[in-house]
């Protein structure tokens, strides 16, 4: 998704265009799912419904609030800008990931995880 973001302030054209936001929807498509199984593989049955329903409900505002605040961007300071900002945003997510990592040795889960 960072790169598909950036990639919009060099990609020019329909061609370059449909190709970044390409990349865009498919990072997005994968964090989602992955974010989803993530939720049902934590919670039991009978969680399921309210976290997943409130997982849903939290990027919806989440994406609302972007768009307005965009719109806000790309009138004041134009594409680039607000290329770049979208680029920074997604990257934050993996950088806290890769951080946590680091950190304990282990993906977040699996730090977590009581050992057998």
């Amino acid at each position: 998704m960072t790169v598909s973001n950036a990639a919009l302030t060099r990609l020019g054209g329909m061609g370059g265009m449909s190709l970044a936001l390409f990349g865009l929807g498919l990072g997005w498509n994968l964090s989602y799912d992955a974010a989803t199984t993530e939720l049902v593989s934590l919670t039991a049955a009978h969680e399921r419904g309210r976290i997943v329903g409130f997982g849903d409900l939290c990027p919806s505002f989440t994406a609302a609030g972007l768009a307005l605040l965009g719109g806000v961007v790309y009138t004041a300071a134009g594409v680039t800008v607000l290329a770049l900002g979208a680029a920074a945003l997604a990257a934050l997510p993996a950088m806290g990931i890769a951080a946590r990592i680091r950190y304990t040795g282990a993906p977040a889960d699996a730090a977590s995880a009581p050992s057998s």
